[in-house]
């Protein structure tokens, strides 16, 4: 309610403990507001394309600490749930307060920290991966522990 000029897109919570009451809240809010929807999924390309044309991505999702660095847009992760994952420079974390979320949204919106979102370079964007994986399983094929016969226990005898 705080930034009534910004058009909200919802991805709902998951089966997590709670993600029924939160859900009927943002079908709530959103019946209200004429500039806020809410999907239970959005399936990965719609929800990726949504993130490369939006202003900002905020919530507790790993998805704002890992694949928004790669589209180098603003993040407010809110709370604890991302804790022990490395943070880009475009995350702004904050506490799970109001006033806390509101000055997190304000910066992440500011052209100062749209610019410094611009500079974020992703730590989970490995680069060629696919090759890299194929090679380390070329290379483990290649020694004596893929040689060695499968050791079974049947239990003890009687």
């Amino acid at each position: 309610d705080r930034f009534p000029k910004l058009r909200l897109l919802f991805t709902k919570a998951n089966a997590d403990a709670g993600g029924a009451e939160i859900n009927a809240m943002m079908d709530a809010y959103c019946a209200r507001r004429g500039n806020a929807a809410a999907y239970p999924s959005l399936g990965l390309r719609r929800y990726l394309s949504a993130m490369a044309l939006c202003s900002a991505v905020v919530g507790n999702s790993s998805s704002g600490v890992v694949e928004a660095p790669s589209f180098q847009k603003p993040v407010v992760n809110i709370g604890e749930r991302q804790a022990g994952r490395e943070i880009c420079a475009n995350v702004i974390c904050c506490p799970a307060r109001e006033p806390d979320i509101t000055a997190a949204i304000e910066k992440a919106l500011s052209p100062a920290f749209e610019a410094v979102a611009k500079t974020a370079r992703s730590p989970y964007n490995g680069g060629d991966t696919s090759r890299r994986i194929a090679q380390q399983l070329q290379e483990w094929l290649q020694t004596d522990r893929f040689e060695k016969v499968k050791e079974f226990y049947d239990g003890g005898t009687e």
